[in-house]
């Protein structure tokens, strides 16, 4: 009974990390104090930093920016502290750093489990920097429509308000003569 116990624990261990390494997105595992515990090959293909670059040192120096480094810790503080005794999770967008330097634009998918006296943090991140890029495409495309329709619309009334005075400038013209 023991060992089948032993095996099934092993088994589910096994399952969990062909799960994390077969993920499409990155995947972060971190302590409440940011730092990481577990990084998975897409991390590695996605930030530059190795596996054991990374684990061991905090998530806040390896990928925020330095202006969003105190707020990410001052939300990450504040939502563990309302997180309570049940897991919960979120997502959100975010500006994150390549170990080369380069910026690229993230959705972070995260759950926040009770561990003993702390939390451990699972994040699954995912590079959007080109959807947003699309959608900020579509979006300026969108408005040179509008103001495409608008100036059409404009020189439609404009044209018929030229009609108007050029035909009264003839009805005139010929009242002079």
């Amino acid at each position: 009974e023991q060992k089948r116990a032993y095996q099934t624990l092993i088994d589910n261990e096994k399952m969990a990390r062909a799960i994390i390494e077969g993920a499409l997105d990155a995947f972060i595992q971190t302590d409440e104090r940011c730092v990481v515990m577990n990084w998975s090959p897409h991390a590695e293909a996605l930030m530059g930093w190795t596996r054991a670059e990374a684990v061991g040192r905090s998530v806040e120096e390896l990928l925020f920016p330095e202006p969003l480094r105190v707020l990410y810790r001052q939300w990450l503080d504040q939502f563990l502290s309302e997180a309570g005794s049940e897991a919960v999770g979120g997502r959100y967008e975010t500006p994150l750093l390549q170990k080369d330097g380069r910026e690229f634009f993230a959705e972070v998918s995260f759950t926040a489990l009770r561990h003993n006296d702390g939390h451990i943090i699972n994040a699954f991140v995912r590079d959007i920097t080109a959807k947003r890029a699309a959608e900020e495409q579509l979006i300026q495309a969108q408005k040179m429509e509008s103001v495409g329709q608008l100036t059409g619309g404009i020189a439609h009334d404009f044209n018929n308000m030229l009609t108007v005075i050029t035909g009264t400038i003839e009805i005139l013209a010929d009242g002079v003569k």
